[in-house]
This record gives C-alpha cells, sequence and structure tokens, in this order.
C-alpha cells in the first residue's frame, strides 16, 4: 500500500544537497523525495543545526520519512551516534491526527562518506574520481599541490575538501572557481553519478523508498 507524503533527505548544507538532488534525478531514486539543510538562524547552521531541525521535522504533516544524513568527520560512530541523539530528540516531539493520535515518522541516518568511512560527501567523490580516468591522473596532481601546503596531515574532511577545490580549478578551464554546489549543471562535471562507488547510497535511498510503496 502507497503512504502519502514526502520523504526527506536532511543534510549539512547547501553543496551536499546539490548533489543529492541531482544523485536522486540521476539514479531515478522512487518516491516524492524534499532535501533540505538546517539555514534558519533560529536552528543553527549546517551540523550543529540539525537536533533542532529534525525537531522541527517531526511537527510538519507533510513529511512520513526522514533520512538524516552529515560528516562523519574523523569519527564515524560519534557521527551515528550524534545522529541517533537527534532523532531521539525529534521523537519527544508530534503531530496529531484529524482523531488526536500522534502521527509516528520514521527516521533512519545515513552517513554520506559511507557507514564506516571518515570524511564527507567530498570523500565519496574522491572515491569515483580516483577510479576513473582521466580523473585519476588530475587526481594524483591534486594530491602533489596539496602535498606541498603540507595537507596531508589535515584531518579527513578538510583534506578532502581542499582535494576537491583544487581538482575542480584544474579541470573545469572555463570556470575554476565552481564549487560543488553549482558543478552538477555543468557538462563537463567530472564526477559520474552511475558509479559503482556510489551504489551504496543508491541502496539505501531505494531501501528507503520501498518502504513507503
Amino acid at each position: 500500500m502507497s503512504t502519502a507524503g514526502s520523504l526527506l533527505l536532511v543534510c549539512e548544507g547547501a553543496a551536499d544537497q546539490a548533489f543529492l538532488n541531482k544523485f536522486l534525478e540521476a539514479r531515478t531514486i522512487p518516491g516524492n523525495w524534499l532535501v533540505e539543510f538546517p539555514k534558519d538562524k533560529s536552528q543553527g547552521f549546517g551540523k550543529s543545526g540539525i537536533p533542532d531541525y529534525l525537531r522541527a521535522v517531526a511537527l510538519r504533516s507533510d513529511i512520513v520519512g526522514v533520512l538524516a544524513t552529515c560528516d562523519a568527520d574523523d569519527d564515524p560512530v560519534a557521527a551515528q551516534n550524534f545522529l541517533a541523539e537527534a532523532i531521539a530528540g525529534a521523537k519527544e516531539a508530534s503531530v496529531l491526527d484529524e482523531d488526536g493520535n500522534a502521527i509516528t515518522k520514521v527516521f533512519e541516518v545515513y552517513l554520506l562518506a559511507g557507514p564506516d568511512s571518515k570524511g564527507c560527501l567530498e570523500t565519496l567523490l574522491l572515491t569515483c574520481v580516483k577510479q576513473t580516468e582521466p580523473q585519476a591522473a588530475a587526481f594524483a596532481c591534486a594530491q602533489q599541490s596539496l602535498a606541498c601546503f603540507g595537507g596531508n596531515s589535515w584531518n579527513a574532511n578538510r583534506k578532502a575538501k581542499a582535494l576537491i577545490s583544487i581538482l575542480l580549478a584544474g579541470v573545469i578551464e572555463k570556470d575554476p572557481q565552481t564549487s560543488l554546489t553549482y558543478i552538477w549543471s555543468r557538462k563537463d562535471c567530472p564526477f559520474d553519478l552511475m558509479h559503482p562507488a556510489l551504489n551504496p547510497l543508491a541502496d539505501k535511498l531505494n531501501e528507503f523508498a520501498r518502504r513507503f510503496t
């Protein structure tokens, strides 16, 4: 039986939102999906705003399922626990149906870099790049550039974001300042959304969507 209502992907920011919207389209994931992130000053921005944002989402009658994502940073377990605690707080809030009964939403978590991986969206995209030519050669050059600035000792997020910035500046000749927020509409986008490394994310989205059909 089909469940009316929207499915919500909650992420950290505009770059994640742009990627996820394009990925849902490219992989033809079923369901009426919305992709949103905390950007209200009263709730906080980015990752720190997710707990308050989820509490607000719990009161929305148009949402039936929520998949919350965030960066793993250097500790995937801590990130999973952060999202689990945010969801526990959200479940304390509820919206009532016409008969005065609490409407239960389905909440789940997923780390964009992968369930057990350090890093962020950029980390995931670099996994694709390293396995694809000619992007792999460009990635090797980006690594050399980062090493010149002592970047090999940086944490997972900072290193991945720097490598993506260097990579995009090197391969997007007409607009070297292009960011992940805007890259997906370009014909010269170096990222393949059908890459096998992205299959676990597609599988998770498909599995979640099937729960509501």
